[in-house]
C-alpha cells in the first residue's frame, strides 16, 4: 500500500554551547523536551495520532554526553512498522575498544578518531546498554540488527560549528550543523527516508518501508554543486559511497542485517535561484535513489531502490530558510550555504 505522506517540521536553530561532541549531542537529546517547533506550531507527544515527535535520550560518561540516541513517534494503526533506533556518538578520547565501524560489502570503515560523531542505526532494538560504554560496544542495544557506524563529519578540531538546525518528521530526521554564518553545511539523519515505490519484499521490509542512514562524512562540507556534479570530490546528503571516510547513505537490505549503499539517480543542473510554478511555489521534483555496488564514486547500479519520502530537489537557495507561499508554509530548506543560494533539496511541511 502506499506510504503514509510525512510531515516535515522544524526546530528552532541552536547555538552550541560550545564547539564540542558533547555541546552537539547535547543539543540533539534537548529538542525532545522543546514544546513548539520554528513556526510557533505545539509539538505533540509521541503517542499521538500522526505525531512528528521523536524521543532522544543520551548517555554520559564522568558526566560528559558521549550519546544521542532517539526512535520515532508509533505510527497510527492498523499501520504497523518494524522497530528502529538511531544512534549518534563520539568522544574526546577514544574508548577502550570499539566502536563497530559499518563494513558490509566493499564498504571500506571510517576511522573513528577523537572529536568526531557517527552515526548507526539498529533494527528491532532491544534496550539501550549505556552506563558510559554502551557506545562502542558492538552492539549498543542488547539486541537487533546493528548497521555499524559511519563518519557524521570533521572532527571539532578542524572545524568550529556554531550552529544545530534539526527537522523531524513522523518517520526520519534530519540535522544539519553549521559553521559560523551558515558558510559551510553538515548534514545527517536517519530513518525511513526512501519510499521503495513497491510491495515486493526483494524490494522493501515487510513495512513497506526502507530504512537509512546519511551523513556528509568527515571528507569536507556539503558541496555547493551536489545536485549537478558526480564527481569523487562532491560531499553531501543522499550520496552514497564506499571509500573511507566518504559522503554516505547506507540502508538495510530487506530482512537482512546487510546495509548496502544508495545514491542519487541523475544529474541535476540549471536550478537557478529564479525557477518558481507560475503561483509562486518551489518546484517540488521527486528525488529518485538507486543501491550501488562497490566503487569508491556512484558505483555500479544495481537496482532502482524508488525516492526519497517528501523530500524534493528544488531550485538554488539558501540553507536552512523556511518557504511560504503566502501565508502557507511550503517547507524547509535543505543547502550548503546559509548566505549564499546553492543547490538545495526541500523538506515538505
Amino acid at each position: 500500500m502506499p506510504l503514509p505522506t510525512l510531515t516535515w517540521r522544524a526546530f528552532p536553530p541552536v547555538v552550541l554551547a560550545a564547539n564540542t561532541t558533547a555541546a552537539i549531542l547535547d543539543a540533539i537529546q534537548a529538542n525532545s523536551s522543546v514544546a513548539t517547533y520554528a513556526d510557533g506550531t505545539p509539538r505533540q507527544p509521541a503517542g499521538t495520532p500522526g505525531s512528528t515527535s521523536w524521543t532522544w535520550s543520551k548517555e554520559q560518561s564522568g558526566g560528559v554526553t558521549v550519546a544521542a540516541y532517539g526512535s520515532p513517534p508509533p505510527v497510527v494503526l492498523p499501520d504497523v512498522t518494524i522497530p528502529t533506533s538511531y544512534i549518534i556518538a563520539g568522544a574526546s578520547s577514544l574508548p577502550p575498544s570499539g566502536p563497530t565501524m559499518l563494513t558490509t560489502l566493499a564498504t571500506t570503515p571510517d576511522s573513528n578518531a577523537v572529536n568526531r560523531l557517527n552515526i548507526a542505526m539498529v533494527k528491532n532494538p532491544g534496550a539501550y546498554i549505556g552506563g558510559g560504554v554502551g557506545w562502542y560496544a558492538a552492539n549498543p542495544f542488547t539486541s537487533g540488527s546493528f548497521s555499524g557506524y559511519v563518519n557524521l563529519t570533521q572532527a571539532t578540531t578542524a572545524v568550529t560549528f556554531v550552529t544545530l538546525r534539526m527537522w523531524e518528521c513522523q518517520e526520519a530526521f534530519i540535522c544539519q550543523l553549521l559553521t559560523a554564518g551558515g558558510a559551510a553545511s553538515y548534514p545527517f539523519g536517519g530513518g525511513a527516508l526512501i519510499d521503495p515505490l513497491s510491495t515486493t519484499a526483494t524490494d522493501d521490509e515487510t513495512d513497506g518501508r526502507l530504512y537509512s542512514i546519511f551523513s556528509v562524512g568527515s571528507g569536507g562540507a556539503m558541496s555547493t554543486t551536489t545536485l549537478s556534479n558526480t564527481g569523487a570530490s562532491q560531499y553531501g546528503p543522499f550520496i552514497g559511497r564506499t571509500g573511507a571516510n566518504n559522503s554516505r547513505f547506507q540502508t538495510f537490505t530487506p530482512g537482512t542485517a546487510v546495509t548496502v549503499p544508495h545514491t542519487r539517480f541523475g544529474v541535476w543542473s540549471g536550478l537557478s535561484s529564479s525557477l518558481v510554478s507560475p503561483n509562486g511555489d518551489l518546484p517540488k521534483i521527486p528525488f529518485p535513489l538507486y543501491a550501488t555496488g562497490t566503487t569508491t564514486t556512484f558505483g555500479t547500479v544495481l537496482g532502482a531502490a524508488g525516492q526519497l519520502r517528501q523530500i524534493y530537489i528544488t531550485r538554488n537557495s539558501l540553507a536552512g530558510t523556511a518557504w511560504t507561499n503566502g501565508a502557507t508554509t511550503v517547507g524547509y530548506l535543505l543547502g550548503a550555504n546559509q548566505t549564499a543560494a546553492a543547490e538545495a533539496m526541500l523538506l515538505a511541511y
